[in-house]
């Protein structure tokens, strides 16, 4: 019996341990989809979707951040009435009202459906360079994705439950903010400590090598 006991305490303790490393592995991914969804603009749902639709498209989830900022500055363009970027989104049915309107959210989903239903490769690659400059050739292989297509991956994702709540993600990035502040305040014990012993230590190893050099020097003699 008290081995049972000792075996389900042990059972106990090893859960909880790996409960925590999972928590904060977790924890990490949250906070990185926190920024970088903050970092755009898009809501956090938004950005996971966005980013298993980039991965099974063969393009690197890090990616999206850049290209959704290119999107931006095309956004503040038309704001500044660049009459370029006021003509691409118009090729897209899109007007400068309309755009200059939108959210984040909406402007991403609007533009990327837009270029997907361009029949004519050519047209549609010409449209979102002026778009998106040399980004346009990291989206090649979502924009030759149907809005079908694209649809059905993001309903795949969401049945999956593959998307983190925005409490969750909330939570991350409390977590991992606390997390950096204990490394911050045990560097900072680290170094206190090591600022009242270092004069000690350094005392110990002057005297260390006056002693050796009086050893040598008697050896020598």
């Amino acid at each position: 019996g008290g081995a049972i006991l000792k075996f389900t305490g042990l059972a106990t303790v090893i859960g909880g341990v790996v409960a925590t490393i999972n928590a904060i592995s977790v924890s990490k991914l949250g906070a990185e989809i926190y920024r970088g969804a903050q970092q755009v603009g898009m809501s956090a749902q938004r950005y996971q979707e966005w980013q298993y639709v980039l991965q099974r498209a063969g393009i690197e989830a890090s990616e999206l951040t850049e290209v959704i900022k290119t999107l931006t500055e095309a956004q503040v363009d038309v704001i500044n009435q660049d009459e370029a970027f006021i003509n691409a989104f118009k090729k897209l049915g899109m007007s400068a009202e309309e755009v200059m309107s939108m959210g984040q959210d909406a402007l991403w989903d609007r533009t990327i459906a837009a270029l997907q239903n361009v029949q004519n490769v050519t047209e549609r690659t010409a449209i979102a360079y002026q778009i998106f400059g040399e980004d346009a050739a990291k989206l090649t292989t979502v924009l030759n994705l149907s809005n079908a297509e694209t649809q059905k991956l993001i309903s795949t994702y969401n049945q999956l439950g593959g998307a983190m709540s925005g409490e969750l993600i909330h939570n991350s990035a409390v977590l991992q903010g606390s997390l950096a502040n204990l490394r911050v305040a045990w560097q900072g014990l680290r170094n206190t400590l090591a600022q009242a012993v270092l004069p000690a230590v350094i005392a110990g190893v002057i005297l260390f090598g006056i002693r050796a050099a009086l050893v040598v020097a008697v050896c020598v003699a």
